[in-house]
């Protein structure tokens, strides 16, 4: 198989739906935004042409308002890679979600949900909303404070996460290990940009996404009936256009929020995906054309022992 990963908007899709024209290949979706239903201008979905010219999976799986989780990404994404697989297929994995993609790669392993932990969120979820978010941050920090330097405390379901992890008597963050093992025939692809070229290339993408209808989507997910606490709608835009709608900011402040938060995502993406990692073969999309970065990579994939 193939994982093409790298920071938003670097061109992974385009990148992905070429290599699966090339080498008879089916896209794997590994971005936790994009497996909702309805939310399609603001997580940059692929195009509805886009889904006609080549299978695509693991896109538009989950209503907005249901809970989904890395492991039960994993679950989904293995039977699609076995299903494939069997079909004589390329699966191609392509997203920037970091634990999505590590997961697969390093094979990770999930104990089952039990009932005890559902009702240890239940419990957060009702203190978050009878206490506020700000009350969990302090106590997390008390905890374990090197952990909550990192996380981002603004952020309620990183907090309830971390919460629940040190009920279980483990750490708030779950270090990775340097460099394990990456599952046997995965060709790793990764993508990136300079930075600066990349925020540019971002919000340009963000102008092009209000041009095409994103605040009549959020519109349309809160007539739905929506709320801002989802998960979901605390994505990166959809979060601020909410609160333009319900006149909390204006729309410059709104448009700022999203700049400001997609590019401290991209920075957060680049402690997934290291530069350094040897795992991963790079290609810089802005000095080198699609065509050839396709061409290598096809070569690569058919170079294999």
């Amino acid at each position: 198989m193939i994982v093409i990963l790298g920071p938003t908007g670097v061109g992974k899709s385009n990148l992905a739906l070429e290599l699966a024209k090339n080498l008879r290949g089916e896209i794997i979706n590994a971005d936790s935004m994009q497996i909702y239903k309805y939310m399609d201008i603001g997580t940059a979905k692929p195009t509805k042409s886009d889904f006609l010219a080549i299978p695509h999976h693991l896109y538009d799986i989950a209503e907005p308002d249901e809970e989904f989780n890395v492991s039960l990404f994993n679950r989904l994404a293995n039977q699609v890679i076995s299903e494939v697989e069997s079909n004589g297929s390329v699966p191609i994995i392509v997203g920037g979600t970091g634990q999505y993609i590590w997961s697969l790669l390093e094979d990770w392993q999930f104990a089952s949900e039990t009932s005890d932990s559902k009702n240890f969120r239940q419990v957060l979820e009702g203190r978050l909303e009878s206490e506020g978010l700000l009350s969990l941050g302090k106590e997390l920090t008390c905890k374990d404070p090197e952990s909550a330097s990192i996380i981002d405390l603004k952020n309620p379901r990183r907090v309830i996460r971390a919460l629940e992890r040190l009920e279980h008597g483990l750490r708030a963050v779950n270090p990775r290990p340097k460099q394990p093992p990456i599952v046997k025939n995965a060709l790793i692809v990764g993508l990136f940009m300079p930075r600066q070229c990349l925020y540019t290339v971002v919000d340009n993408r963000l102008t092009r996404m209000v041009e095409g209808g994103f605040v009549s989507e959020v519109n349309k997910l809160i007539d739905i009936g929506y709320e801002p606490v989802l998960k979901s709608m605390n994505g990166i835009g959809y979060r601020e256009i909410f609160e333009y709608l319900s006149y909390r900011c204006t729309w410059g402040h709104a448009i700022d929020s999203v700049k400001s938060r997609t590019h401290r995502l991209i920075r957060s993406q680049s402690n997934w995906f290291k530069s350094g990692d040897n795992r991963i073969n790079w290609f810089d999309v802005s000095d080198t054309d699609m065509s050839k970065i396709v061409d290598k990579v096809s070569g690569l994939f058919y170079g294999r022992s």
